[in-house]
């Protein structure tokens, strides 16, 4: 498996086994969207020779839509969007829908850590929202983090306004309905559609060109590989490409053929090994690993990805095995290290775990995901003081990381450093000024402090976002009966009763006493 930085070490399937989410979600208003309203709105017209539809809002700003082919296989659609992160704007890029997958692809210059790949089975539906003047695309996954993009120009200042909602509820449409988003695109481009030239090798360059701001196309060879079927240098190389942008169904194709032109290319084995574990097929990958060991028996990277498959397919044991073989021959490679110390945590050996998990902090002290798993692993042990160190160096690497800052104040809350987990909440909250959870976990710090007044208010807050947020509803109760106000659990009781009954009677088993 090959490995470039540390964000590059942790794809999407290692977060799915090496985290577990402790972070709610923010609540979102839904707006609906009609494909009617699309018409009057999105212009057909034509970039490069290639039809498009775009939105123009009255500052001159646009905001386009393309459809088409990626590398002539996968149909998709891409719109122009900004990842959005809690409180912060994140990279530019592509939104990319197809009838199988969604996935974010940010531009050349942009970091490419937030770059997604969610399957269809995964997917769980796209809806609009809005804060102020912000509309927003949020993607939900049933496995994943939320993906939140916003929508409109991208130059100097940040133009995203209610002008750009017909482009947002245009993605909303091609998200949870891409044969009626392709169909509307047709239709709504039907008058430019015969001057297209060739719009699927178009799609492909927006989403590979490292420099997206040229008229010029690159030539077809870049991008097609039907034009350079005889080389498999050239294939692995495109299917590397593919793999960088997260474009995974390309990436396998690509390295396959290259197989097909050397079959004793361990390097292509290993890249389509790599492809089937990120795109959520480790026991295939895990074959492909095999054949280019077998072809190379001192491939570290090829054991390194092995491994990791074996502890996607929930085989910790061949997972280490693999592991340290990789650690044997690239000893100085923190991945290797740091994939030992998952399969080593989930097998329960905790000392080996820590032991693998901080010789990749050694080797690399900005590695962040080794800091996290391994605070997790002190943080479960209830060694508190040392999960603090941990994920106070978490938050430095990872300032904008709610979730970060989450795992220290609750390390420092049950440490019994309240005020410290208070100011970590607090900042929480600037992160993310609509999530119950901080001001429900502030007052919970409140009233370990037996300041029940301050917990109350918080308390109230939380359920001021969410009215039915029964952890809160909880403490409230409780908090009212720490000041002696009986009548006010009662109604904390009668409000819970509809809607957690196990929680409502709880409750009213500690009004009893």
């Amino acid at each position: 498996m090959t490995t470039e930085s540390s964000s590059d070490y942790v794809p999407d399937f290692v977060a799915r086994m090496a985290k577990q989410s402790v972070w709610t979600l923010l609540v979102i208003i839904v707006l609906t969207a009609m494909p009617s309203a699309l018409a009057q709105q999105l212009e057909p017209s034509l970039s490069n020779g290639q039809p498009i539809l775009k939105y123009k809002d009255n500052k001159g700003c646009e905001s386009p839509i393309n459809y088409g082919r990626l590398g002539g296989q996968e149909e998709a659609v891409t719109v122009r969007v900004s990842h959005f992160h809690g409180s912060k704007w994140g990279e530019r890029g592509w939104l990319g829908i197809t009838p199988n997958r969604i996935f974010f692809t940010p531009d050349a210059d942009q970091a490419a850590e937030h770059a997604f790949n969610i399957p269809r089975s995964e997917f769980k539906g796209a809806r609009s929202s809005k804060d102020g003047k912000v509309s927003y695309l949020t993607l939900e996954s049933r496995t994943k983090k939320n993906q939140e993009f916003a929508i409109g120009c991208f130059g100097d200042s940040h133009d995203i306004d209610d002008m750009f909602i017909p482009v947002l509820n245009y993605a909303v449409l091609a998200s949870n309905d891409f044969d009626a988003a392709v169909k509307e695109f047709k239709r709504l481009t039907a008058k430019v559609q015969t001057q297209k030239t060739d719009q699927d090798k178009t799609i492909a360059q927006i989403l590979g060109e490292a420099d997206r701001g040229t008229s010029t196309p690159k030539p077809a060879s870049s991008t097609n590989t039907e034009a350079i079927i005889g080389d498999p240098s050239s294939l692995y190389n495109l299917g590397k490409t593919h793999l960088k942008l997260r474009l995974y169904d390309e990436a396998i194709r690509a390295f396959e053929q290259a197989i097909k032109l050397k079959a004793d290319y361990a390097e292509a084995y290993n890249g389509l090994g790599d492809a089937l574990l990120y795109s959520g097929k480790p026991q295939q990958a895990i074959t492909e690993y095999l054949q280019a060991i077998k072809l190379n028996p001192n491939f570290a990277e090829a054991y390194n990805g092995l491994g990791v498959a074996y502890s996607e397919t929930y085989q910790p044991e061949e997972a280490i095995k693999a592991l340290r073989q990789a650690i044997k021959l690239q000893p100085n490679d923190p991945a290797n290290f740091f994939f030992a110390g998952l399969a080593y945590k989930r097998l329960g050996k905790r000392e080996d775990a820590i032991a693998a998990l901080r010789e990749t902090i050694r080797l690399n002290p900005k590695f962040d995901d080794a800091y996290e798993n391994l605070g997790d692993i002190y943080f479960t042990s209830k060694d508190y003081s040392v999960a603090v160190e941990l994920f106070t160096s978490l938050v430095q690497l990872k300032p904008g990381s709610a979730q970060a800052h989450f795992r220290l104040a609750q390390s420092l809350s049950y440490l019994g450093k309240s005020e410290q987990a208070i100011a970590e909440y607090e900042l929480i909250i600037k992160l993310a000024p609509n999530e119950p959870t901080s001001y429900h976990n502030i007052g919970v710090a409140y009233a370990n402090m037996g300041r029940y007044d301050d917990a109350i208010k918080s308390y109230k807050k939380a359920i001021a976002i969410k009215s039915d947020f029964v952890p809160s509803h909880f403490k409230l109760g409780q908090a009212f009966l720490k000041k002696g106000d009986k009548a006010a659990a009662v109604e904390e009781y009668n409000i819970l009763k509809s809607i957690d009954a196990n929680a409502a009677k709880l409750l009213l088993d500690e009004i009893s006493k």
